[in-house]
């Protein structure tokens, strides 16, 4: 992740996710499009927070550690491919979409932890984790099966992810 300072706070990066298909299910899935509505913390995602965002709007209360939100305003292309899967797995595939210049909204009232994760970034040799929590919907095309949506694709929403990445001073100038 990298976050741009200024009049506005700009969030860049990539996605990437892992998508392992139920046993047995032996298909060519291509994803081509993702919509990522995330949280971001101050650390690791706390285990106190049970459930992601899975519409535009933000959680009310808001998660303990949260300062952030990103959503862009559009789909994001995306490349997919199929990977190796693990012993005992179904199928599985590599998914990527890159975030570019996307704003980091800072949540309402949480000024003071948004400025205490810019420290720890600033300030630190090592950097901060941001924790990242939220939904996704994708679109994606699978082979045989016609679909009527846009591109012959089907749209899956409220996909559920958590995960974290460090963000560091290199990351966040350049």
């Amino acid at each position: 992740m990298k976050i741009k300072p200024g009049s506005t706070f700009l969030a860049s990066g990539t996605v990437s996710a892992h998508i392992v298909l139920p046993k047995g299910m032996d298909i060519d899935l291509i994803v081509a499009r993702v919509l990522p509505n995330v949280l971001v913390f101050d650390g690791e995602v706390p285990d106190s927070v049970q459930s992601p965002p899975t519409q535009p709007r933000l959680p009310d209360p808001l998660p303990e550690k949260a300062f952030g939100h990103i959503r862009p305003e559009n789909w994001l292309k995306s490349l997919s491919a199929r990977v190796v899967s693990g012993e005992g797995e179904g199928v599985a595939y590599a998914v990527t979409a890159k975030i570019v210049d996307v704003p980091l909204e800072v949540l309402p009232g949480r000024q003071k932890e948004f400025s205490n994760f810019v420290s720890k970034v600033v300030f630190s040799s090592d950097g901060a984790i941001a924790g990242i929590q939220g939904s996704a919907a994708v679109a994606a095309k699978v082979e045989g099966l016609p679909f009527s949506g846009p591109n012959g694709e089907m749209e899956l929403l409220g996909l559920p992810f958590k995960g974290s990445v460090r963000v560091g001073k290199k990351s966040m100038l350049s």
